[in-house]
């Protein structure tokens, strides 16, 4: 019953809009697959049938303004909720001005779209980084301007974000990249001020070069951020608020095109990744490795299968553990 008064009350929402304003485009992707655990049963189970979902409203009301609507739902919560509302002006040229709960332009991953990432989870370090409170939503305004081929003499990309969240945390994000033929070089700073009892300023650095050619992509990027979670509970106990975490990934992946009559293209992945929550001990640590094959269907109908290996170390394992590991199988339409 509350799933059915969701999904009318979804579209008791996208009906007027629909009528309202003629230019409106629809997008998204639904997924399904099964996941499984390296755990023991006493911490949870072993495997997990899931499915999920985004419909997202591209709104045009003129040509210079624009807005979006982002509906998500998955098994997990049995739920549908409302990601995102922003709305963009576009007046000039080079420089276009997007307000509402936004993705936050840290990091490589927040500058892609979910669905079209080539691995089905995100890499462990943007999980950690998220966790921190940098590669989040917030709402925010944001200043920016992406390259474009035609533009040869400003070959740059920028974003400038201030956001305030609903509790005691504000700041500030600024991303620059530079476009050279198929390489993109970029680095990112992030400002983040916690209020409170325990008041905290937290910076944070990201840099990333990408070789990115047709079908093809090869990413290195390199974190320091400050670990937000450790800061506020060691303030508590000692005040010693500067711990800060680093982590590194590269990752591959190439499409191959086959043009089969049922395979159209194999897109092998490879992940590798290394974090540590405290750069002042990093014999405490976090590697990951993620082989991983897309099959194509059809540009937007993919199999995607990954083998997400974590091996962690830390004050409780001599040797690395292997805990929380998982293998996925996901069919995912994009539309």
């Amino acid at each position: 019953m509350k799933k059915s008064v969701q999904f009318l009350l979804i579209i008791f929402i996208l009906i007027p809009v629909y009528e309202l304003f003629s230019q409106v485009e629809f997008e998204g992707y639904g997924a399904t697959g099964i996941q499984l655990f390296e755990r023991p049963i006493a911490i949870g189970v072993s495997q997990e049938v899931y499915f999920e979902g985004k419909l997202q409203a591209e709104i045009k009301i003129n040509k210079d303004i624009e807005a979006q609507l982002d509906f998500r739902g998955n098994s997990a919560d049995e739920n549908v909720t409302l990601r995102e509302f922003s709305a963009k002006f576009e007046y000039w040229e080079r420089m276009k001005i997007e307000i509402g709960n936004i993705k936050q332009p840290f990091g490589i991953e927040q500058m892609v779209s979910n669905e079209d990432l080539e691995l089905v989870e995100e890499s462990f370090i943007n999980q950690q980084v998220s966790d921190f409170g940098y590669a989040a939503r917030s709402v925010s305004v944001m200043l920016y301007s992406k390259y474009k081929d035609e533009y040869k003499n400003f070959p740059f990309s920028y974003y400038f974000s201030l956001f305030k969240n609903n509790s005691l945390t504000s700041g500030l994000y600024a991303r620059l990249s530079y476009h050279n033929n198929d390489f993109i070089y970029s680095v990112n700073y992030a400002f983040h001020s916690i209020g409170g009892d325990y008041p905290v300023k937290a910076n944070a650095f990201c840099g990333d070069i990408t070789f990115n050619p047709k079908n093809t992509r090869i990413s290195v990027e390199a974190f320091y951020v400050k670990n937000t979670e450790a800061a506020l509970e060691n303030i508590v106990l000692n005040g010693d608020e500067n711990i800060f975490a680093a982590g590194a990934k590269l990752l591959a992946a190439k499409i191959f095109d086959i043009d089969g009559e049922i395979v159209k293209g194999l897109e092998p992945v490879f992940l590798l990744g290394y974090f540590a929550p405290d750069f002042d001990e990093s014999e405490f640590h976090t590697i990951q490795l993620v082989p991983g094959l897309n099959i194509y269907f059809h540009d937007d109908v993919r199999l995607r299968l990954n083998y997400n290996r974590l091996l962690t170390k830390n004050r409780f394992n001599e040797k690395y553990s292997s805990l929380n590991s998982l293998g996925t199988l996901e069919l995912q339409v994009r539309f």
